[in-house]
């Protein structure tokens, strides 16, 4: 194991004494939940260090034949590409770490798509977000997504990279045995789309301070290149038209949500929108310069979502105004907005307003009607 120094006066040098873990909550879980940064994105990728945006920690898996539980994740993450991150934390001293572990993982990189797909994620990534109350569309906005400029972009992201096994493993541990290293090295020279890593949180402490180096392994050059022959496609942008709109809602809708959602196009079209970016879901966007000239103050999606976005109001009368008879549709139309979410950019899925279509489509026309 690498050893740590403390530089005291006069350059004299004491050496920290090696932890090793105990517990491997205490010590490991809770030591990564709440620094995710331990898991050194930047040896993982120097040229565009990987990011982490936690979707649960104690992920459950569930058997696709039978419903229920096999086992659970320790911690499912995902990066900025979209791209899943599975991490198992072990003790160097859990004989499990290069036993039924690595078939386990190995299980979740050549099963997932069966295990999950976009909206199961986005219910655990709500789950895990309970105890701050944030917005997932909040959430997801600030991790600055690479795919497209919407939520449902980087969902569909996610899922598109999980069907085609672009995964990434990762065993968490303060150190790894020599054999579980050689069963990483093999695999990741093997596997093409999947990364199987290894991050080495190496402990130290002396004088009650206590430091923790992590340190990538299974990253090595021949490994590299072999990755590179099938990265993730770039995700880039998408320009949308009417045309490409209404055929990938009609894709992805039943035909009252998509009427619906054409008699909202045809009103928007009588004011002012622009269409987003994204790469696989396409958006409507209403704008308003009377309030501002560019924020999209209501989106439409081809995938049936409205987007009430409150947080691109400003402070001013108008904008305050404008959103407070904005939150009084949602009320009245019992759409379950609350206070906290005239902060956000809440979803109303097709399911919800789909039931008041007419009335929506009524009160949106009126309130537009009023700040043109």
């Amino acid at each position: 194991m690498s050893k740590v120094f403390i530089v005291k006066e006069e350059s004299l040098c004491v050496k920290m004494d090696t932890i090793l873990c105990k517990n491997e909550d205490k010590e490991l879980q809770q030591l990564l939940e709440n620094n995710l940064d331990l898991i050194p994105g930047d040896q993982i990728n120097p040229e565009e260090p990987r990011r982490w945006l936690k979707i649960r920690r104690e992920m459950p898996v569930e058997d696709p034949n039978t419903g229920s539980s096999r086992w659970s994740i320790d911690f499912l993450l995902v990066d900025q590409s979209g791209i899943l991150t599975f991490v198992e934390c072990k003790r160097y001293q859990d004989s499990r770490s290069r036993r039924e572990v690595v078939g386990q993982m190995l299980d979740y990189a050549a099963n997932g798509q069966f295990y999950w797909n976009k909206e199961v994620l986005r219910k655990n990534i709500e789950l895990s977000a309970n105890d701050s109350n944030p917005d997932i569309n909040e959430i997801i906005m600030n991790f600055h997504p690479e795919s497209g400029d919407s939520v449902e972009d980087f969902l569909d992201r996610v899922e598109n990279n999980l069907n085609e096994g672009i995964v990434r493993l990762i065993f968490f541990m303060e150190e790894a045995p020599l054999e579980l290293k050689s069963i990483v090295e093999f695999l990741n020279k093997q596997m093409e789309r999947t990364e199987v890593l290894i991050v080495e949180a190496k402990q130290f402490i002396k004088d009650n301070i206590k430091v923790v180096v992590p340190y990538l392994f299974g990253y090595t050059e021949q490994a590299r290149r072999i990755k590179k022959k099938f990265p993730p496609e770039s995700p880039g942008k998408r320009v949308w038209n009417y045309d490409e709109f209404i055929k990938d809602t009609e894709k992805k809708n039943k035909r009252e949500v998509t009427e619906s959602i054409k008699k909202l196009f045809q009103l928007f079209s009588n004011y002012q929108y622009k269409f987003g970016t994204g790469v696989e879901t396409g958006s409507l966007n209403l704008i308003l310069p009377k309030i501002h000239n560019s924020n999209a103050l209501i989106s439409i999606c081809t995938n049936g979502r409205i987007y009430f976005n409150y947080n691109t109001l400003k402070e001013t009368e108008l904008d305050i105004s404008f959103k407070d008879k904005l939150f009084k549709i949602a009320i009245d139309l019992e759409f379950g907005h609350t206070e906290e979410m005239k902060q956000k950019s809440p979803s109303i899925p097709s399911e919800t307003w789909g039931k008041e279509s007419d009335k929506l489509i009524q009160k949106i026309e009126e309130l537009i009607a009023e700040f043109w």
